[in-house]
């Protein structure tokens, strides 16, 4: 992690320029570096405030993500972090001082675990529904249209097959039936068919997961990096909050979130068994878009590590894919 203590450059009259004259950086500390820009942690000079200045790699204004939490911030019952404002490649925005939800689930004690999951599929739900006030403001693509979503899977599974398979076996052993099953057209196919944007399409986050899920010490779920918003499935989203939960536990949460949609008017044609059924197969499609790239770091590395990732995926994976088929009216 580097800090800048001297001299602060285009920073500062970035931060100047957005936040007025009188803000100086007392403090900026370097988060993280993407393709797409650097974060900095900024500490103003005399006030307890802290922000967020985002260096991207175009002008701010044209960013998806700056249109997006633009609109986001219009939208009562979202939490995310205020815009602030920008200046050629920079922008600014809320410092949300909250605790990354994957490490609140690390360490905590069952009661506020499930606290925090509770929030994480109620904020979910809150931003599901807020479609239509977003898409008044900013262009929403449609995201889980079935032809790519099959074609992403069956490309997932050339990868998984051609790769991850052949790497499995050189480094850990041979590959069980049930995996090559798992992977079976037919299954693909249901995936597909529950997956993509087929039904009522919501407003999906797109990366709803640890690190960009906070949550604060009044129970609160706050939602950061807004830059993939679009028109898509609900369940894919909702795949997160039942990936951290134990099995015993995710029929309570699938309630919950279907409670919480059909309370804003949405979701209401879709009954608490078949939302259970939709809800499967977007952990599936997860896992299998997991198997692939730890297949490909399972070839790159070889490491333990990988070879017991892998093979957790591709057990879940075939978990699902021996489920019985499902009857045509099931709803």
């Amino acid at each position: 992690m580097l800090v800048f203590s001297r001299k602060f450059g285009r920073r500062a009259k970035a931060i100047r320029t957005i936040l007025g004259d009188g803000a100086e950086i007392a403090r900026a500390t370097d988060l993280h570096r993407t393709r797409r820009g650097r974060t900095l942690l900024v500490e103003l000079a005399g006030a307890t405030d802290r922000v967020l200045l985002k260096r991207c790699r175009q002008p701010a204004g044209s960013l998806r993500e700056v249109r997006n939490l633009v609109a986001i911030n219009g939208v009562a019952g979202v939490n995310a972090p205020r815009f602030l404002g920008e200046w050629q490649n920079y922008f600014v925005e809320e410092f949300i001082a909250a605790e990354p939800v994957s490490r609140v689930l690390e360490g905590s004690d069952g009661e506020r675990a499930a606290r925090c999951r509770d929030a994480v599929v109620r904020h979910l739900a809150a931003i599901h529904a807020a479609r239509d006030a977003v898409e008044k403001s900013v262009e929403l693509r449609a995201a889980f249209v079935p032809d790519r979503v099959a074609a992403r899977l069956r490309r997932c599974r050339d990868r998984i097959e051609g790769v991850g398979f052949p790497a499995y076996e050189r480094h850990v052993g041979s590959v069980p039936a049930a995996w090559r099953r798992a992977l079976s057209d037919a299954f693909l196919d249901r995936l597909t068919a529950d997956v993509a944007n087929t039904g009522e399409s919501v407003l999906g986050h797109g990366e709803y997961h640890g690190d960009h899920l906070l949550f604060a010490p009044d129970d609160k779920v706050y939602t950061v990096d807004w830059g993939t918003l679009a028109l898509a499935s609900p369940w894919y989203d909702f795949a997160y909050p039942l990936l951290i939960t134990p099995l015993a536990g995710r029929p309570a949460l699938v309630e919950l979130y279907l409670e919480s949609m059909h309370g804003r008017g949405h979701l209401r044609g879709i009954s608490r068994r078949r939302a259970e059924e939709l809800a499967t197969s977007g952990i599936a499609y997860h896992q299998v878009i997991a198997a692939q790239r730890v297949g490909n770091r399972l070839k790159s590395r070889g490491a333990a590590h990988w070879g017991e990732r892998f093979r957790s995926s591709l057990d879940s994976l075939a978990g699902h894919a021996a489920f019985a088929p499902r009857s045509a009216g099931s709803r």
